[in-house]
């Protein structure tokens, strides 16, 4: 019995030994890896499904199925620098494969027509760098200052013939606005326009310039940023049936 009792406890002073090493050696690799910083590089081809990279088979597939000249871009949300110049560049290089004659960038602070400057320098040197055969559209950045100074000008302007006589008050109607506005403004009526963000609204922008104008809401900049996305705009555009009443 004495043997016995002596064998195992070797046996089991051998166990704990053995476990003892197993958690020693697991806590050494475990201080082995926290001392070593390692960087993996993953190369991620991201270019195959960016809007400015879309190929001549795509474009052929899909275009505007009615007269669409005039498309405006109403940010209502603040795009943060580093993504502002990408997607302004993106939206540009898409629609004008689309053969838009105007592009008209709106924001109700202007802080991206602050902006004009460097994001049109940006613009060329990208459009040059993609050898666009091509011809760029004409870009026209607003505000509402802009929008407002334009309203301002057509007011004063009415209320100064009304002084001087040269039309009666209640002769005033909506055709005499539209004419007057017109000597103001050389922005044509916009055919579509995509609000970007959470404000549901042309927030300020000429009431004269969306008379038969198609919106189309997007929550966010983000959710315009690959192929598919703006493919997508243009879907949604040509599913719509316009009528017009009388």
């Amino acid at each position: 019995m004495i043997t016995i009792s002596i064998l195992y406890r070797c046996l089991l002073a051998i166990l704990l030994c053995f476990l003892n090493f197993t958690q020693w050696f697991h806590r050494s690799i475990i201080q082995f890896i926290s001392r070593n910083h390692y960087i993996i590089k993953v190369n991620i081809d991201v270019t195959r499904n960016d809007p400015s990279n879309i190929n001549n088979s795509q474009m052929e597939s899909i275009q505007f199925n009615k007269p669409t000249e005039v498309l405006a871009i109403i940010v209502n949300e603040r795009i943060p620098d580093i993504d502002l110049w990408k997607f302004i560049v993106n939206s540009i290089v898409f629609f004008q494969k689309l053969n838009i004659q105007h592009l008209i960038i709106y924001d109700y602070e202007g802080y991206i027509k602050a902006r004009e400057a460097s994001i049109m320098a940006y613009v060329h040197t990208y459009d040059k760098k993609l050898q666009s055969s091509l011809p760029l559209p004409t870009i026209h950045f607003l505000s509402l200052i802009d929008c407002s100074q334009t309203l301002t000008k057509v007011a004063q302007t009415l209320c100064q013939q009304v002084k001087q006589g040269e039309i009666e008050s209640d002769a005033i109607k909506i055709e005499t606005v539209d004419r007057c506005y017109a000597k103001f403004s050389t922005l044509p009526e916009i055919n579509l326009a995509i609000i970007i963000g959470p404000i549901k609204s042309s927030l300020g922008l000429h009431p004269w310039l969306t008379r038969l104008t198609e919106f189309i809401m997007i929550d966010s900049y983000k959710q315009l940023q690959t192929t598919n996305s703006f493919l997508n705009i243009v879907q949604r555009y040509n599913e719509i049936e316009q009528r017009q009443g009388r």
